[in-house]
């Protein structure tokens, strides 16, 4: 009984955030929880409980979001090409990320950018492009595009000689990769409650 009680609060939530003028303005006409976890946060003194949600709006539109500690969606991420648990990573450094106020996105100076290519290129990356770059707990986080293998990425380097990639093909190469290096370092799954209705 008190699962089906969380799973009605969770589903509530997550219908009435989506109903919000600033997201779709309307509640969905179905929403499932695909998957949940308790995961343990650096800096935070108790166990989070994160949903992974999929719904249908009235129009057949179909997407998938997240309840936490926040409700969100990645509109452009199809969650049945990703693992949940990088799903979650992302989220949740997302939240992690936006709640530390970093730093403007800002371009960097012609010798930095050019350091950081280098370090990309000795990582045996080809044909490197940085992006943006944004700065968050004193980390520089830098997003760049490049090819490994013939293979087309997007990815973060950081801390240094860091490196996060995703292939283009993959849909979380969608969401900034900064998003899962931030969360990746800083997330640790405890119970996984698996897939769920």
């Amino acid at each position: 009984m008190l699962n089906k009680i969380l799973h009605f609060i969770i589903k509530r939530q997550f219908s009435k955030w989506l109903s919000t003028p600033f997201e779709l303005g309307e509640k969905p006409k179905r929403i499932s929880i695909r998957y949940e976890t308790m995961v343990k946060i650096d800096g935070h003194d108790d166990l989070e409980f994160v949903s992974l949600l999929d719904y249908e709006m009235r129009d057949g539109y179909q997407g998938g979001g997240f309840n936490g500690p926040c409700c969100f969606s990645f509109s452009d991420v199809d969650h049945d090409k990703v693992e949940p648990e990088d799903l979650i990573i992302s989220y949740l450094g997302m939240y992690l990320m936006i709640s530390q106020s970093p730093g403007e996105v800002y371009q960097l100076e012609r010798e930095v950018e050019e350091t950081i290519i280098g370090m990309i290129k000795k990582a045996g990356y080809k044909d490197v492009e940085l992006q943006e770059s944004i700065m968050c707990d004193e980390v520089q986080y830098t997003l760049f595009n490049a090819i490994l293998n013939g293979h087309k990425l997007k990815g973060c380097i950081y801390n240094g000689d860091e490196i996060v990639t995703f292939e283009e093909d993959n849909t979380l190469s969608n969401v900034p990769a900064y998003y899962y290096a931030y969360g990746k370092d800083r997330v640790e799954f405890q119970i996984e409650a698996g897939s769920t209705g």
